[in-house]
């Protein structure tokens, strides 16, 4: 089967919307993006509630920080690594320190800005773990793998034809 391939500008990040027999999104973007969010839904002509599932790639709030209003209007389900789904469940505005120089220069750098930036919390209903989890029930050929790197609870995509979704990969 094939899945078309969707991205979606939500600030800083780029989500996705992955669509084959059913409809997930990659990503939550940036906190107050729901307006970017029904445009970009609007432009590729997709109804937000055909989106059955949101997948967070990992915990930084540019990526879950629209995913409650996105979640309220689509009806989807939020999957997120157990290790970290207390960050939008609190929500918790994690920086790690980062494993090279560029990394904790950056990191101090947005640790600064993080006390302004306000994340709605949202209930993660797919704890995901180290294991493989199957898209198959949700309309999309491939699997959510489990791939800590750049944070513990990092998770990326992987569709059977071989296309994957990767977060970010640096520390």
């Amino acid at each position: 089967m094939e899945v078309k391939i969707f991205p979606v500008s939500l600030g800083v990040d780029q989500a996705y919307i992955l669509k084959g027999r059913g409809t997930v999104m990659v990503d939550g973007g940036a906190p107050g993006k729901l307006k970017c969010f029904l445009r970009e839904m609007d432009r590729i002509q997709i109804p937000p509630d055909e989106i059955r599932m949101i997948i967070l790639t990992h915990g930084h709030w540019d990526h879950i920080g629209s995913a409650s209003d996105i979640q309220m209007i689509s009806g989807a389900k939020i999957a997120m690594h157990e290790e970290e789904k207390s960050w939008l469940e609190k929500p918790v505005k994690a920086m790690p320190p980062g494993a090279c120089l560029w990394g904790r220069v950056f990191g101090g750098f947005l640790k600064f800005f993080l006390r302004w930036i306000h994340i709605t919390p949202a209930r993660v209903a797919v704890s995901l773990g180290n294991g493989d989890y199957s898209l198959h029930e949700y309309g999309i050929p491939g699997r959510i793998i489990h791939t800590p790197g750049h944070s513990h609870g990092s998770v990326s995509i992987l569709l059977d034809s071989g296309d994957a979704f990767v977060g970010e990969t640096w520390q």
